[in-house]
């Protein structure tokens, strides 16, 4: 059965944490909770490690090269880390990565995570049960989740119908990109926004 390869995106600045978060100590590197508790970036690898995965490709700025090293050496894990001279945004970055990827496994199958979130719930279990439509159908898939309130600053998925042939995926109809508030509040109350 194929593994799958976490892309773990941690290149950002983190200025939603500010003062907290610094450029040289963005929020992906913060504690999600006490002071005994992981990191943002430590939860993403450890989300992604174990049965099914194979060793994560990091990709963060040049200048967080010793602190990505830091955090992977406390939590006991090991990655292959793509260190950007400067950062342009989250296609590039998965662009880098696959390319890397491509040349050692043309059939890599890749899930792109991001290193600053929380997430709750059994998110490999929806990953490993995916893996197998995505790469019979050879499509792109995307994860969602029904917003829980209205937010101008987030992006939204609309789905479409069912895929067919997988009753566990649906279309994509559009993604609607931070949009303003009065929409967002409809996007909330719709049926098809995640």
């Amino acid at each position: 059965m194929t593994r799958i390869h976490p892309l773990i995106i941690c290149g950002g600045n983190g200025t939603r944490l500010w003062p907290v978060s610094r450029s040289q100590n963005p929020k992906q590197f913060q504690k999600v909770g006490d002071a005994q508790s992981r990191t943002f970036f430590q939860e993403a690898v450890l989300r992604h490690a174990g049965p099914g995965y194979e060793q994560p490709v990091i990709v963060s700025s040049i200048r967080h090269r010793d602190i990505v090293a830091a955090q992977l050496a406390e939590i006991g894990q090991t990655a292959q880390v793509i260190h950007e001279p400067m950062g342009r945004n989250t296609g590039p970055a998965v662009l880098a990565a696959a390319m890397v990827l491509m040349a050692k496994d043309p059939l890599a199958q890749m899930v792109v995570v991001p290193a600053d979130h929380v997430i709750e719930g059994d998110l490999t279990g929806a990953i490993m049960a995916m893996r197998d439509a995505a790469a019979a159908a050879g499509h792109l898939v995307t994860f969602g989740n029904k917003p829980r309130y209205a937010e101008t600053g987030f992006g939204y998925i609309t789905a479409g119908g069912p895929m067919i042939g997988f009753a566990v995926l649906r279309q994509v109809e559009r993604f609607v990109e931070k949009p303003p508030i009065r929409k967002s509040r409809l996007l909330v109350k719709s049926d098809i926004a995640y």
